[in-house]
């Protein structure tokens, strides 16, 4: 193999391994999280419209790794979750392999989320309606009372 061969053969390499781990960076994000109790497990903004002048038509739902869980929207609320609830939350993340998955989804025009979740030094950003099933089945561990409101 000649010199100009190999340096191409070496550049094309190298634009694949970059494509590839920027495609994957895309889905999830390795991120230095230190979990202190100020750093955010779970959180899920959501809106929906239409929404007429004067009305709140968003809600901001954070769980904090203190056990802290705050919403915010028409109503304000906030509680203390129990450790054992947190740590269910967090092994419903990982047993659902929500942040290693493809939640690609077409887009809704009349309801909109975008959920975070930090989870180790991984931090996952999904917009509804992608991998819905399985946030339901981590929302589902919150108390539910607070999201009718």
């Amino acid at each position: 193999m000649n010199k100009k061969t190999g340096a191409t053969l070496s550049i094309l390499i190298a634009l694949v391994a970059i494509g590839v781990i920027v495609s994957y960076s895309k889905k999830t994000r390795e991120v230095a999280i230190v979990l202190d109790d100020n750093v955010v497990l779970f959180e899920k903004y959501a809106v929906w419209g239409p929404c007429p002048p004067s009305v709140i038509c968003h809600q901001t739902t954070k769980v904090y790794y203190s056990g802290e869980m705050v919403m915010e929207g028409k109503t304000q609320w906030q509680s203390t979750l129990e450790k054992d609830t947190l740590a269910k939350i967090v092994e419903k993340i990982n047993t659902t392999n929500i942040m290693r998955k493809d939640c690609a989804a077409k887009m809704v025009t009349d309801y909109g989320a975008t959920y975070i979740m930090r989870v180790g030094e991984k931090e996952k950003v999904i917009e509804y309606p992608g991998c819905e099933r399985k946030l339901r089945e981590i929302e589902a561990l919150l108390p539910q009372d607070r999201f009718s409101q």
